[in-house]
């Protein structure tokens, strides 16, 4: 199995960039979406996409 080259430090800001979007930010970082999803079991990384995800819904409610 191939070590994944992506530090957590650059999977955090690809998914606050895409708003915890898993796809654009497996791209922007120039990994497989199945390997980005690895990345989600490490805390910081899986603490970070539901980071993203909370502050694109509130952007989205205040818009209400």
């Amino acid at each position: 199995m191939k070590k994944i080259s992506v530090t957590n430090e650059e999977a955090i800001a690809a998914l606050i960039k895409w708003h915890g979007l898993v796809s654009p930010a497996a791209k922007e970082v120039g990994i497989s979406r199945s390997s980005f999803y690895k990345l989600l079991k490490y805390k910081a990384v899986q603490q970070a996409r539901d980071e993203a995800v909370e502050a694109l819904k509130d952007k989205a409610e205040s818009k209400i």
